[in-house]
């Protein structure tokens, strides 16, 4: 697709997944000394110190080291008087050298906790949508797919931080669903608008964990990462960015 000033590249295509039959689904819980802490774990939140961390972790062990990942859901029950205080983010088991999700972050409602709420790439909306005590799937602020393609056994960690002082909670459990195998892909394309004097580039979210990548010309080797993220709405990933080049093409990396 061509609009003034702006030209979407033939190579942008986007292939997502839909799991062959023979994938394996594991579901671990954290249990023990892994369970029932505080959030956060000293004080009220807000000091911008350790202190405003809670970390729980879960280690995989009933994975094999030869699968690896096609889709990652998380599953939490916390409590805690203002839930929009809270940053939770998922960490893989190769911690800060691997990758992690945010699933949530801010949500600026005065919700007292999340019951039995997962964090799943095929639901239908973001956590947004639900209500109190947002009981059923939502789509992750982040795509939860940056662990697809990846090893499963270690230590998967919940790291939730509290970034405003004068609340407190109790992280009372959590899980992972974690599927591996094979997958078929289907073709998607981007779709590029020129709104406003700006471009919006959107896919659908159905097509989760991509990079969206640009340059200027076909002639060079390199692309660069778009470094907007991401928003979610009407069930597709959008991307604004000013119409400000003359040309640029546009691509889905994973």
């Amino acid at each position: 697709m061509k609009i003034p000033g702006f030209v979407s590249s033939i190579a942008a295509l986007l292939m997502f997944g839909v799991f062959q039959a023979g994938a394996a689904t594991f579901t671990n819980e954290a249990t023990g000394i892994q369970t029932n802490l505080p959030i956060p774990s000293i004080g009220s939140g807000g000091t911008g110190t350790l202190a405003d961390f809670t970390y729980s972790r879960i280690t995989i062990t009933n994975i094999p080291a030869s699968e690896t990942i096609s889709d990652v859901n998380v599953t939490i029950s916390l409590d805690h008087t203002f839930v929009g205080d809270l940053i939770i983010r998922l960490i893989g088991p190769s911690g800060t050298n691997g990758p992690s999700t945010i699933l949530t972050t801010n949500s600026n409602n005065d919700a007292n906790g999340y019951h039995n709420t997962t964090f799943d790439d095929q639901a239908s909306g973001p956590i947004s949508s639900g209500i109190d005590p947002f009981t059923g799937s939502f789509l992750p602020q982040q795509p939860l797919s940056v662990f697809n393609g990846t090893l499963a056994p270690g230590d998967w960690t919940l790291e939730i931080e509290d970034v405003t002082g004068g609340d407190q909670g109790t992280l009372l459990g959590w899980s992972l669903e974690i599927t591996t195998g094979q997958v078929v892909v289907t073709p998607a394309t981007l779709s590029i608008q020129l709104t406003n004097g700006s471009v919006v580039i959107s896919w659908p979210t159905s097509a989760s964990g991509y990079t969206l990548e640009t340059k200027a010309t076909l002639s060079t080797p390199d692309w660069s990462p778009v470094g907007n993220a991401p928003v979610v709405v009407d069930d597709r990933y959008n991307v604004t960015l000013p119409a400000t080049n003359p040309t640029a093409f546009f691509r889905l990396r994973r």
